[in-house]
């Protein structure tokens, strides 16, 4: 079975779901329990997050693991 991986990073795609929710970074770290910069390195692609701060990002986001992680 091949495992199909979207091009857009993760950091992508959880800015584009944020954006899409019309929720600010500020709100969403707030929301989340994380620090603005954190997100924003998660943003920028310079981190990713941990796999705890992925299922709370699906939940705030109301989105799935497997899109966040692009399979």
């Amino acid at each position: 079975m091949e495992i199909k991986v979207e091009s857009s990073s993760i950091g992508e795609r959880i800015k584009k779901a944020r954006e899409e929710k019309g929720i600010s970074q500020k709100a969403f770290s707030e929301h989340g329990g994380w620090f603005q910069s954190e997100v924003s390195r998660w943003e920028r692609g310079k981190r990713n997050p941990d796999v705890n701060s992925v299922i709370k990002i699906c939940k705030v986001l109301g989105v799935t693991s497997d899109y966040i992680l692009g399979i």
